[in-house]
């Protein structure tokens, strides 16, 4: 993918996992580092199911953990450039 599209993808990300990740990051966080995180999309959609009383066990809160991790490892896998690496030496 070109860079505007990883640029696009990183600024996904960002929303979703609540900071922008450095260029050089070789992984996304897990999920399990996202709950403890407190912040970005993945923390806040979990966080406001637990608040209104949806367990933990519910196959729509799993679900949310299950896609973000099928994203992850899609994303972890393209190469030869991560799918955030918007630096310079990676413009072409």
């Amino acid at each position: 993918i070109d860079i505007t599209e990883r640029s696009y993808v990183k600024d996904k990300l960002a929303n979703i996992i609540g900071s922008v990740l450095p260029d050089t990051a070789n992984t996304l966080p897990v999920a399990t580092a996202l709950d403890s995180g407190g912040k970005g999309e993945f923390y806040s959609v979990r966080k406001q199911a637990t608040n209104i009383g949806i367990p933990t066990s519910d196959t729509n809160y799993v679900a949310v953990a299950t896609q973000y991790t099928n994203l992850k490892t899609y994303l972890e896998a393209l190469t030869p450039i991560d799918a955030w690496d918007t630096s310079i030496g990676n413009k072409d």
